[in-house]
């Protein structure tokens, strides 16, 4: 998650207290961004039936991909624009075309798809699930992942010096310890902690929708 920097609270709403979290997009020149909704089930066991139901519409196919797009932005190099891409439009698809139509168009720049920048966050993903298969003390619902990579970049230079993301190996994974360039420009964080409970067993609603994004993350990588 992103550094913890203290609390704030704001002069008009004194009685409510605020986490401060380090910018995690600070660092970045053209910061690409995606926030993706962990878990088939979004609504916490408080929730009131109005609830549950609301939560239940906004977008039907998360109960089968385990997860759901709020927004995204992606900066083009060759137009120096971001595209970007809200909650409404994701909501147009479905469990076949979130993949495809929703990462896909997250993660490509210059026509290309970032396979490399695919890769690190699937390590990153495997940290996080490492932690949750682990951990069996608190249960997290609607709770975010934040992907952030650098968008400043020649694509044409990128492919020349490192491996290019339309390599015959470029569906491998890879996770290595040790350090690599990417990681400076690649970061995954968990966000939005406002509905957090305890419990005496794994997480298994984040784990599903955790498994549902690396799923679809490794079909990309075949594309």
């Amino acid at each position: 998650m992103p550094k913890y920097l203290g609390t704030w609270t704001s002069p008009e709403t004194p009685g409510v207290v605020y986490m401060r979290l380090v910018d995690v997009a600070h660092k970045f020149r053209k910061p690409c961004i995606a926030d993706l909704k962990v878990g088939p089930v979004s609504y916490d066991p408080e929730a009131t039936p109005e609830k549950i139901e609301r939560e239940k519409l906004k977008f039907p196919p998360a109960l089968e991909c385990g997860y759901q797009m709020i927004g995204s932005r992606t900066y083009e190099p060759e137009t120096g624009e971001f595209h970007s891409a809200n909650k409404v439009y994701f909501r147009t698809l479905n469990k076949d075309t979130i993949a495809s139509e929703g990462l896909a168009r997250y993660f490509t720049q210059g026509g290309k798809l970032r396979k490399d920048v695919i890769r690190h966050v699937l390590c990153k993903l495997q940290e996080i699930e490492h932690w949750f298969n682990i951990q069996t003390e608190l249960m997290f619902f609607a709770m975010s992942i934040l992907i952030v990579f650098e968008g400043d970049i020649q694509l044409e230079e990128k492919s020349e010096n490192n491996q290019s993301y339309n390599s015959a190996d470029s569906n491998h994974v890879g996770c290595v310890n040790g350090y690599s360039s990417i990681d400076d420009e690649v970061e995954v964080k968990l966000i939005d902690f406002a509905h957090v409970f305890k419990t005496d067993k794994k997480d298994m609603n984040f784990l599903a929708g955790l498994y549902g994004i690396q799923m679809h993350l490794k079909m990309l990588l075949k594309m």
